[in-house]
């Protein structure tokens, strides 16, 4: 990026449109925090690691999207 584009893109820009603001940020669970997740909602747990870890990645790692069933609801929220 340009210096240009980088100043455009950070949190300054809205300070100086609007005069404040307020700014989140949001981290995905952790493989081990994902798997307790799972659990906590009585989830099934594929016994298979790799297989687990696929899911994890391809969900994204949003607590939300564990307690949805169906693969286009997932897919919405993440």
């Amino acid at each position: 990026m340009t210096g240009l584009n980088s100043y455009l893109l950070s949190g300054e820009l809205v300070t100086k449109l609007t005069g404040r603001y307020i700014e989140f940020e949001i981290y995905t669970l952790s493989f081990e925090e994902y798997e307790s997740m799972k659990l906590f909602y009585k989830k099934p747990i594929s016994s298979n690691p790799l297989e687990e870890l696929s899911s994890y990645i391809i969900d994204g790692g949003f607590p939300r999207s564990i307690q949805f069933d169906s693969v286009a609801d997932r897919r919405t929220y993440a």
